[in-house]
Order: structure tokens, then sequence, then C-alpha cells
């Protein structure tokens, strides 16, 4: 699934129609929290200005 180049809702919404959950790990240079268990349908997000520009799964 490409997510990279989409804005965060596309993204999201394209999360969910594939049934994955999902988090935002940055957004504009903050990070935030996350748990360090691997759940396979989790997507991690970076966000900048609105864009994902990093997305990985686990």
């Amino acid at each position: 699934m490409k997510l990279v180049g989409l804005t965060k809702e596309a993204a999201i919404e394209a999360l969910k129609k594939a049934g994955c959950t999902w988090r935002v790990m940055h957004e504009d240079g903050k990070a935030f929290l996350g748990t360090a268990d691997v759940q396979h349908r989790r997507c991690n997000l970076t966000i900048e200005k609105g864009v994902v520009t990093r997305a990985t799964f686990g």
C-alpha cells in the first residue's frame, strides 16, 4: 500500500478501508509516544505539512 505523498486524511481513509489501524508517530517536527508492541496491521505515520512522508508497518 503506497501512503507516502498522500494527505493525512487520505492515508487514514485508505488504512481504514484496508482494515488497518494507524497512529501518528511524528507530525510537523513533534514526536508522539507509542508502545513497543508489534502489530503487523498497524501503520506508523510521519506527517509534514499535512502530507505523509513516512509510513511503516509493525
